[in-house]
Parts: C-alpha cells; sequence; structure tokens
C-alpha cells in the first residue's frame, strides 16, 4: 500500500477512534458534520463517505462499549439493568451516560464508577415520561440500599457498640435505663409494591411493559424494609416489617431508652398499650440480632434526648 492510501486509511481510524472515544467530538460531529471534519484533509470521495456516516450506530456502538465498561454492575444492579433493558433503553441510557458523564481515569475505584453511574440515573428518570419507566425508581433505590450497605460493612469492619446487656429479652432490666442500639447498618424504605416481587419476574424473564401496569393496579398495601448490615457475618438481610414495628425502629436512634421511646411512639392500635407493645417489638428486633441494648450511663428522666 502506498503511503497515500495509508495515510487516508489512517485518517479515517483516527476520524472513527475519536467519534468512539469522545463524546464530545461525537457530538459536534452530530451537529455539524462539516465543521467536525473541516482539520481533517481526506479525498473527495472519502468525504463524502465520512459525511454519510450512520452517526447514530457510531453512537450506539460506544454505548455498547460503555456498557461492557460498567459489567462490575450486574453483580449488585442486575434488577435495574433488567429494567432498562426490558423497557428498551439500555443502551440509550449508557450512550447518554457517556456523554454527559467526563471521562474516568483507570486509577477510578470499582465503587466510585458505580458511584458515578447511580448518580447519573436519577436523570434519566427525570427526563423520561410520567410512567415510562414504572418500576426503575422502586428497584434501583432498593438494590443501591443494599449495595450501600456492603460498602458501609467492607469500611467499618467489626464496629460493635460497648457495654452490651443480656440479649435474651427486657423484662431482667429496667427499660429506664436500657438504650436500643442497632447492631451493623441499617436503612428504611417504603415502596409501592414490593420490589423483591418485581425482581424475580425479571429473573424469571416476564416482564413486559403490560406487567408494569398489572404492578400498578395490583398495588394495595405499602412495602416496608429494613436493610441490616450484620457486622459478623459481613451480609445483608432485608426484612419486611408491619408498620408498628416500622415506626418503632425509625425512632432508634441510641440515646433514647425504651421508656422514653415508648413515651413518643404511638402504635398503630390506640387502644393497646404503647409501652407494653414497645417492649415486646424490641424484643423481637433484639431476638433477630437487629438491634441490642447497652445501659445508659444515667437514668432516663423520661426526655427525649
Amino acid at each position: 500500500m502506498s503511503s497515500g492510501p495509508r495515510r487516508e486509511a489512517a485518517t479515517v481510524m483516527s476520524i472513527v477512534a475519536r467519534l468512539l472515544t469522545e463524546p464530545s467530538y461525537l457530538a459536534q460531529f452530530m451537529r455539524d458534520r462539516h465543521e467536525a471534519l473541516s482539520t481533517y484533509r481526506t479525498p473527495p470521495i472519502i468525504h463524502d463517505e465520512l459525511l454519510a456516516l450512520d452517526a447514530e450506530r457510531v453512537r450506539h456502538f460506544g454505548a455498547l462499549i460503555s456498557k461492557v465498561q460498567h459489567n462490575l454492575l450486574w453483580k449488585c444492579f442486575g434488577g435495574t439493568l433488567y429494567v432498562l433493558k426490558q423497557y428498551g433503553v439500555e443502551l440509550n441510557v449508557f450512550a447518554e451516560y457517556r456523554r454527559s458523564s467526563p471521562p474516568m481515569h483507570a486509577n477510578v475505584s470499582a465503587e466510585e464508577r458505580v458511584r458515578r453511574f447511580l448518580d447519573f440515573l436519577p436523570t434519566i428518570l427525570a427526563s423520561a415520561p410520567s410512567g415510562s419507566l414504572y418500576g426503575l425508581s422502586e428497584v434501583l433505590e432498593h438494590e443501591r440500599n443494599i449495595w450501600e450497605i456492603e460498602c458501609a460493612l467492607t469500611r467499618h469492619r467489626n464496629v460493635r457498640p460497648k457495654a452490651c446487656v443480656n440479649q435474651r429479652g427486657l423484662r431482667p432490666w429496667n427499660p429506664r435505663n436500657l438504650v436500643p442500639r442497632f447492631r451493623g447498618v441499617v436503612q428504611f424504605a417504603a415502596y409501592p409494591f414490593n420490589p423483591n416481587e418485581l425482581k424475580e419476574k425479571l429473573r424469571a424473564n416476564c416482564l413486559r411493559r403490560r406487567h408494569a401496569v398489572q404492578i400498578r393496579r395490583a398495588r394495595t398495601k405499602r412495602c416496608r424494609l429494613l436493610y441490616w448490615g450484620d457486622p459478623e457475618s459481613m451480609s445483608v438481610r432485608v426484612f419486611q416489617l408491619p408498620i408498628d414495628l416500622f415506626s418503632l425502629l425509625q425512632l432508634v436512634d441510641g440515646r433514647q431508652s425504651v421508656e422514653q421511646l415508648a413515651s413518643v411512639w404511638h402504635p398503630r392500635d390506640q387502644s393497646v398499650s404503647a409501652s407494653s407493645l414497645c417492649r415486646k417489638l424490641l424484643e423481637r428486633a433484639s431476638q433477630a440480632g437487629v438491634i441490642l441494648f447497652v445501659t445508659a450511663s444515667k437514668p432516663s428522666t423520661g426526655d427525649r434526648l
């Protein structure tokens, strides 16, 4: 091959490489192809072929590259990616992410790569027509809660409260001096449907657009979940909680005693004793290992801290 054709081939390869690796150049090419190609010297026939290049196919190929670069998302965010795929927007999402996000250096950690993509997804939800991506927000939040707790467990290994007391229950102890605290890391979330059920449909590959409508119509009860990172097993468990236990555990802050919690918590059934039900529910959480009890440094006065 003579130097002329070799040089022309190298020029074409350089242009295609820029289109694939520089989202800003691809955007310029899609806006004004003549301007984007003005700095390159090519024969008229090659110039015309470049002007006729299918930029949308190049964009999708770049999105495919970005998707492969983020294969680590499948480990913790398989449900989120399946929702995007089933709604037919997966490659568009990665193309837009590639266009709007600054390039990352090779030394960027896997956690940071995931976090940047997760922080980008809400912009897709905000720009999508209402109801067009139904379920994506819930599945994304559900999987992110689990992932964030896994990251927290990795960063804070073997962090345990001191001054633990008997875990068999509250009866031998004065509730004025007992303070419930969470073991490990916790997060609360409430959804219009159970995101785990939607994920099961995804695993069975039976989610279609019509299922989103069915899920929307079928929702009758809110799903209240507690995400718990167990510091001993270094694993995450998800509990679906009744409304009383959900609302009570949300008040646990590691400062208020059992007696104080009972005085400010309001069970759904106002006819039951808040004090006895509070202690009963906290015992359940203790038996599950989610909370433990520590002795207060001073007797509680009954006021909220």
